[in-house]
């Protein structure tokens, strides 16, 4: 079988969970004995290449689409696998490749294909039911631009009542409207949680089309299912965080209660992948942990340095204050028998259920306790 995986994100442009994702996808589906390209965007080059031996077709950030079916109907893809929805690769490129007469994959790897706002954060502060209702979204959605909650929920109001601007008033049907168009146009969603299944069949999904998979295999629960006591013999124990350093990551929660700790044998260490190194949200992380030996940035770690880091680390905190699809850390701790203190939201706590080494909190108190405990 002849497949392409279409990704607004890929190596090695970028690095993230979408990306490690559709990588691993590949090298399985080549293993199995299909033909697999990968459909990728690039800002400045725009030749093909191969990467670890897989074949990548670039084409420009905007206005592709004419590029993108001609790929298309050059290649007669048996199967094409949507990894993004973004401006990039939207509903509009998946209605071309259903015409090719493919099947018609598509992978939710993060909130915003269901949010308007992107993240799942109700007016970025609380995790959302992820229902969505005209007035609320329109509020929310409004709010990221730095708008309190209360004159949020007034301009939404309003521009609701009177539909204007357009591109605000309408950005609710809009996304109602790419729901849609996954459920007609897909033969396959995959999703990878219970909270992601409830939200999409809330929406109106089929959900016979909705298909759950785990982003990659993991090993079975360990038979002593209890939280080991990891000071025994320590003279220091390493906390590790692995991820961007974007606010609902939550870093900053994790490194308050650190600090709030002031305990010596603790020592944070952070694996970061810095989108944005202007970020005002970056720089405030720094600064607090300017001064403090112990803690350890590193940056932009390759595949073999991130597994040298899990190895050095004695636990690691997954302190997401949004909905995490996975996330890739979870399932990279558990390979390599780690423990993990996360916040209790989406599936964390489904995960401690089936008997894995992990500890959930649900505010910054309990965290701080769970740290004091080590």
């Amino acid at each position: 079988m002849k497949i392409c995986l279409v990704s607004e994100y890929f190596y090695p442009q970028s690095k993230g969970g979408t990306e490690k994702y559709v990588f691993e996808l590949a090298n399985k589906l080549i293993l199995e004995g299909n033909e697999v390209e990968v459909i990728t965007v690039s800002l400045t080059e725009f030749a093909d290449y191969q990467y670890h031996g897989i074949s990548v077709k670039v084409v420009k950030l905007a206005n592709n689409l004419d590029l993108f079916a001609d790929i298309l109907t050059r290649e007669k893809y048996n199967r094409i696998h949507f990894h993004t929805l973004t401006p990039a690769f939207d509903t509009y490129h998946i209605a071309v490749a259903q015409t090719t007469g493919a099947e018609i994959y598509f992978t939710a790897h993060i909130p915003a294909v269901t949010c308007i706002r992107g993240d799942l954060m109700q007016f970025g502060k609380i995790a959302c039911d992820g229902y969505i209702l005209k007035h609320r979204c329109t509020s929310c959605y409004i709010s990221k631009k730095k708008i309190p909650k209360p004159f949020s929920n007034l301009i939404g109001g309003l521009t609701t009542l009177i539909n204007y601007p357009k591109g605000i008033s309408s950005a609710v049907e809009m996304k109602l409207a790419e729901i849609s168009a996954l459920n007609r146009l897909c033969n396959k969603v995959f999703i990878f949680t219970d909270w992601q299944k409830t939200i999409f069949i809330k929406n109106g999904f089929e959900p016979e089309k909705l298909v759950q998979v785990r982003q990659m295999e993991v090993a079975a629960p360990p038979k002593d299912t209890d939280f080991p006591v990891i000071s025994r013999g320590k003279n220091k124990i390493k906390i590790g965080f692995v991820g961007r350093i974007t606010y609902e990551k939550g870093l900053h929660i994790l490194l308050d209660a650190f600090l709030e700790a002031k305990i010596e044998k603790l020592e944070l260490h952070v694996a970061a992948i810095v989108p944005d190194k202007q970020d005002p949200y970056f720089h405030k992380l720094i600064k607090l942990s300017n001064g403090n030996d112990n803690i350890f940035w590193e940056f932009d770690l390759n595949n073999t340095d991130i597994q040298e880091f899990y190895q050095k680390v004695d636990l690691i905190c997954i302190p997401s204050i949004w909905y995490e699809t996975g996330p890739f850390v979870l399932y990279e701790a558990i390979k390599f028998q780690l423990p993990i203190i996360a916040n209790n939201l989406g599936d964390m706590d489904a995960w401690r259920k089936k008997g894995y080494w992990i500890k959930t909190y649900n505010n910054k108190k309990e965290l701080l306790d769970s740290l004091l405990k080590l």
